[in-house]
């Protein structure tokens, strides 16, 4: 039996694997026994447990690239919130940490739904606007 792939006029070998974002998640911390854990709960654990958010930022960027809207506020949301402790403000140099984070958040088609109320506030709080051209000049114009 021959199955079509699914997904609307994307090729099946574009779609994200399962586990794929687990992986990256789980490069976060310590790799030793993380098989069972939700992608949620190794985010959280990485939140918790690594100091300089440098150090993870890469494998966050990851996770917020492929992430689902449904995210906001268990995996890619606390990353975003990890990235910019302090809000962005229009004119500040972003670290090299936050142009990764802001590129993903970028390259994600599922975050920029002008109706998702819970997406928006993500934005809100790292002080982004949830307006993708906006993002990307931020994004191209760092101001270091």
């Amino acid at each position: 039996m021959c199955r079509r792939p699914r997904g609307r006029g994307r090729d099946h070998r574009d779609r994200p694997r399962p586990g794929r974002s687990r992986y990256g998640a789980a490069s976060l911390i310590d790799s030793d026994g993380w098989w069972g854990y939700s992608l949620a709960e190794l985010v959280a654990a990485a939140v918790a447990r690594v100091d300089d958010f440098d150090r993870i930022a890469a494998a966050a960027a990851g996770i917020v690239r492929i992430a689902s809207w449904t995210g906001f506020d268990r995996t890619w949301g606390p990353l975003v919130h990890r990235a910019f402790p302090t809000p962005y403000r229009a004119g500040t140099p972003l670290t090299d940490a936050q142009r990764l984070i802001l590129g993903a958040l970028i390259d994600n088609p599922h975050l920029w739904y002008p109706t998702n109320g819970s997406v928006a506030l993500v934005f809100k709080h790292a002080g982004l606007p949830h307006d993708r051209g906006q993002c990307q000049h931020i994004h191209d114009h760092p101001r270091r």
